[in-house]
């Protein structure tokens, strides 16, 4: 390989490169311009193709149609002439020598008619006149030599034509008396209606049309290599190129278009732009276009095919694209010729600034291999000295970008530490105040204690309402929290805020009141409750925070497609430059008074992200000491179902088990402990806690478990690791996480987890599933699942579904059993086999019987068992992927 003077290679030149680089640019815009230029010629050859192809086609129907014409004329001035009427009414010998006389001189003036008759209605359509025309000589048919055509398919369906219609048959061979006249013949009949002077029908006149003539035309019209073929709607060809190939039927030959090209005439009708690609069983590719021909008042219709070798009509495109090519490697070769010349030419004036440049990290910047001539007048001593001041600076600016990267990682770990560990300090504590203030209320408070519960729940969720707003907010920056739709009731949602906050309002002097449309309280619509909770309940917070005196408007109406939530407030107001910097996290603004100086905090910061998530809009109006006015829109989108379609979890009971579960729960926090243990205070569960990962493994050395609840933080260590090595090391049993981590973190552990806080139902849901798979059929859903391309959004309105039709089975098997009726039964059976197919539910299809005089006590109580766990499976199932 060639070297310069002082080593260096000469690929590995910037000036070679550069060299290069024009090299390779001009190739690129001769091929550029050669396919532009190819591609245009192309485009320009195949449009004039197609327009030729048009217009042969156009050419061809226009022939066929005036033929048509012309026949439809000749039939009329026949079927109204006054001799063939004089005929019907008078068969005189006078009459009938002038029928022969107009018959014959029809035959003589119209080359192509060969035949025309009169066929009556008596005798199975026996003809009465018939005149031939072979070889140009006109003979009329003798009486003992006509025939009756009864039981032809034109005669059939021609004289069911009406006067002053035509009748145009199918083309086919001429046949006689069943066989197809030789030479063949393509014919066409055309027919009408004979009436007497009272109206009434006589007979038909049929003129048999010889097509010869203009398949001639066809012949003559297909020039430039253009091919044009007429099909039947049955693929049969009526012409071709090669006659030999045509009306295959009659020929008994296997001759048709989808014998040839694979596809039939329903198949290449429908193309998008009138032109499409046809390959033959050889392989070659035609451009072709089809024209539907129609006749007889639309009842008969046949195709006109216009085809051209697609090799032919691009023969000049390669011509050019040949040329392009040729042209392309000559210039190639000519200009790495200039290019090997220019570069030696000048490499050698710029290698020592590229030796410098590459030698950039050399201990000794004083050797030789990184001096650079710094005197030099030129753009190379220019390069020299900045070169010089920018190493220096580098170093430099290196340095401390070292440092900064490693603090702000460092920054950025401790920051990811402490929200996980504030996530799992606060939601723990929080989980257990929720669920043991679910407890209390399952345990029938007397009415004097249900205030001060619901006070209890309400706070809890309010705190857990201002974690979210913490945890969330770094999330909300980093894009990683999404919208979760399920159907809600925004009645409910609302009416849980104002109670939430009715009891600060009153504490402060303030009405605080809320208005509903009734859409809003009879309908439900998809949504996120968590996220659309946090939303108001930080606007109402914010309002009551500002509003010393006066009212607090809560408001929720539906407008165009637009749930519209208002907060409006008599406080004491923003200042117009001040409306658009609340939105800015932790603006603070001073009230009027000067008494104190307030912080909007994360909260409408938070507001303005989560209604961007909804793709929503948030307004906001103020006036000075009149108060502000939040509205949030919100797009409606209806879950398609009325109030309470789908029973609650509390209200439908859970499967009863028969076998008694061991479960063994890790947890250290003791409030957490004893809210799990309430939970599961059941007769068929044995549960085992522990505070340790060592306790736990000890345990389960000495005893067997069927189900693991645990969380993910035990004395403050993550204990990820040793949950694996427990399912890894000890026989597989189910593992529930209960845990204030993110989903991704648990469900890497097991697919069962609960994130706190939880409900009391939520857990309960999740236990019985797993144990009772033990006991009950397990539902197969896959195949559900994939009709529905596994989308999350689809599967939970069919589990929404499957959830409300179990639990009306589990009240029609009650009532049918009660009462006895077979027709109930019977149409309980009819409904639910299909489920039990379709989810192969063996177990509950041998527990129900044919006649429900058969059910034992026993018997039903094992059928209602089976299909609450059917239920708490599908509510699990829904659970696991709305988390999702």
């Amino acid at each position: 390989m060639p070297m310069d003077n002082d080593g260096v290679k000469f690929w590995n030149s910037i000036v070679s490169r550069f060299g290069l680089f024009f090299i390779g640019l001009i190739v690129f815009v001769i091929l550029v311009s050669g396919y532009l230029v190819y591609t245009e010629s192309s485009s320009v050859i195949s449009e004039y193709s197609k327009e030729s192809i048009k217009h042969t086609s156009s050419l061809a129907s226009q022939s066929f149609y005036a033929l048509l014409d012309e026949v439809a004329n000749d039939i009329a001035v026949i079927a109204e002439n006054p001799v063939l009427e004089n005929f019907v009414e008078s068969p005189t010998p006078n009459n009938t020598q002038n029928l022969y006389n107009l018959f014959s001189v029809t035959l003589k003036n119209k080359p192509a008619y060969f035949q025309i008759r009169l066929i009556g209605l008596e005798d199975n359509g026996k003809e009465i006149v018939r005149f031939d025309k072979v070889n140009n000589e006109i003979t009329q048919m003798p009486e003992d030599k006509l025939q009756s055509k009864g039981d032809k398919s034109y005669f059939k369906e021609a004289v069911n034509i009406k006067h002053g219609e035509f009748y145009f048959s199918a083309i086919d061979l001429n046949e006689e008396y069943g066989v197809v006249s030789m030479p063949p013949t393509p014919t066409l009949r055309a027919a009408s209606s004979v009436f007497n002077g009272a109206g009434a029908m006589m007979g038909i006149v049929i003129i048999n049309v010889d097509l010869s003539g203009f398949y001639q035309n066809l012949n003559q019209l297909m020039q430039s290599n253009i091919k044009l073929l007429i099909v039947d709607p049955n693929d049969q060809y009526l012409f071709a190129t090669d006659m030999a190939k045509c009306f295959g039927k009659q020929m008994v030959n296997k001759e048709s278009l989808r014998n040839d090209f694979n596809k039939g005439i329903s198949d290449i009708i429908p193309i998008k732009n009138e032109f499409d690609q046809l390959t033959d069983r050889s392989g070659l590719k035609y451009l072709y276009h089809v024209e539907p021909l129609s006749y007889f008042q639309g009842n008969r219709k046949i195709f006109l095919v216009s085809l051209i070798e697609e090799s032919l009509v691009l023969q000049s495109a390669y011509m050019v694209r040949n040329n392009s090519l040729k042209t392309v490697i000559i210039v190639c070769i000519i200009a790495l010729i200039f290019a090997f010349l220019f570069t030696r030419i000048f490499s050698k004036r710029i290698t020592q600034v590229t030796m410098a440049i590459s030698n950039y990290d050399e201990e000794n910047p004083g050797s030789k291999a990184y001096l650079l001539s710094e005197k030099r007048k030129d753009e190379i001593g220019i390069l020299s000295r900045t070169f010089s001041k920018m190493r220096t600076k580098i170093d430099q600016q290196m340095g401390d970008l070292r440092v900064a990267l490693n603090k702000e990682q460092k920054a950025i770990k401790e920051r990811d530490e402490f929200l996980q560990n504030m996530s799992h300090e606060l939601r723990t504590p929080l989980n257990a105040i929720l669920g043991l203030t679910q407890l209390l209320n399952k345990n029938n408070p007397s009415k004097e204690q249900e205030p001060i519960i619901q006070s209890l729940g309400r706070s809890a969720n309010n705190l857990a309402g201002l974690m979210y707003d913490i945890l969330d907010h770094q999330k909300l920056v980093e894009g990683k929290v999404t919208i979760k739709y399920s159907p809600v009731n925004f009645s409910e949602l609302l009416n849980d805020i104002h109670a939430s906050y009715q009891f600060d309002a009153i504490n402060k002097g303030i009405q605080f009141k809320l208005v509903m449309d009734k859409v809003l309280q009879t309908t439900k619509f998809h949504s996120d409750p968590l996220r659309f909770t946090q939303i108001i309940t930080n606007l109402v917070v914010n309002s009551l925070k500002y509003t010393h005196k006066g009212a607090i408007l809560l408001e929720g109406n539906t407008k165009d497609n637009m749930l519209q939530i208002i907060v409006k407030d008599t406080g004491i107001g923003i200042l117009p430059n001040d409306l658009q910097k609340i939105k800015n996290r932790f603006y603070q603004v001073n009230e009027d008074n000067g008494v104190s100086k307030g912080s909007y905090g994360l909260g409408l910061s938070i507001v303005k992200q989560l209604v961007d998530l909804f793709n929503g809009r948030l307004e906001v109006t103020s006036k000075i000491d009149l108060g502000s006015s939040f509205k949030v829109s919100l797009p409606l989108i209806p879950a398609k179902e009325t109030m309470n379609t789908i029973q609650s979890v509390s209200a439908v009971k859970l499967p009863s088990l028969n076998e008694k579960y061991t479960i063994i729960h890790l947890e250290d926090d003791e409030p957490a402990k004893q809210m799990v243990s309430e939970i599961l205070n059941d007769k068929h569960f044995h549960l085992i806690q522990t505070s340790g990962i060592e306790q736990t493994m000890a345990r389960m050395a000495e005893n067997s478990f069927d189900l693991i609840i645990s969380d993910l933080m035990i004395d403050s260590q993550v204990i990820e690791q040793s949950l694996i090595d427990i399912q890894v090391k000890i026989t597989p049993i189910p593992l529930i996480v209960l845990s204030a981590f993110e989903k991704d973190k648990m469900e890497n552990i097991s697919p069962y987890y609960i994130q706190k806080p939880y409900t009391i139902d939520e857990l309960l849901d999740l236990v019985f599933t797993l144990l009772g798979k033990n006991e009950y059929d397990e539902p197969k859903l896959e195949k559900a699942y994939q009709q529905y391309d596994h989308d999350a959004t689809k599967i939970l309105k069919f589990l929404d579904i499957l959830i409300k039709e179990f639990n009306n089975y589990i009240d029609r098997v009650e009532k049918a059993y009660k009462e006895k009726s077979a027709d109930q039964w019977s149409a309980i059976m009819h409904k639910l086999i299909t489920h039990i197919k379709s989810m192969e539910l063996t177990g509950l299809h041998q527990l129900m019987p044919v006649n429900v005089e058969n059910l034992t006590a026993g018997g039903y109580e094992k059928v209602i068992n089976s299909l609450r766990y059917l239920v708490c499976f599908f509510r699990t199932q829904r659970k696991l992927i709305a988390a999702d």
